[in-house]
């Protein structure tokens, strides 16, 4: 996301992984589990970032959690764009759009099988 500007199933492939600058920043990260967090993150997701800049600088995020959250939930249409960010590729734009437009019915009235055919349909 730093490097590329978004994650989606290109930014995924092992010849972008090995991008220099994506390895420079992987290198430079570290993830440290905060006791405080873990215990306040039932139904959310709490972190921050702090950043040890070469020049010695220090810069630290305020505590947040990501949008999505139950409590901050992404619009349909944000949704909609993130799922066919990471599936026309693979399905391919119709088979996509299809499968949009089961999931978005209610569960009672999906066509279970109708919808793993679409997804997985035999060879």
């Amino acid at each position: 996301m730093a490097v590329r500007g978004k994650i989606g199933i290109e930014e995924l492939q092992p010849a972008i992984l090995k991008d220099p600058e994506i390895q420079r920043l992987s290198r430079a990260t570290t993830i440290v589990e905060s006791e405080h967090y873990t215990k306040i993150s039932t139904g959310k997701r709490w972190a921050d970032v702090t950043l040890y800049l070469t020049d010695g600088q220090v810069l630290k995020s305020r505590p947040y959690t990501p949008r999505g959250d139950p409590d901050d939930p992404l619009p349909d249409e944000e949704i909609s764009a993130k799922f066919h960010l990471f599936t026309d590729r693979i399905l391919g734009k119709p088979r996509a759009d299809s499968t949009e437009a089961m999931v978005a019915k209610p569960a009672a009235d999906m066509d279970l099988k109708a919808l793993l055919m679409l997804i997985f349909p035999p060879p």
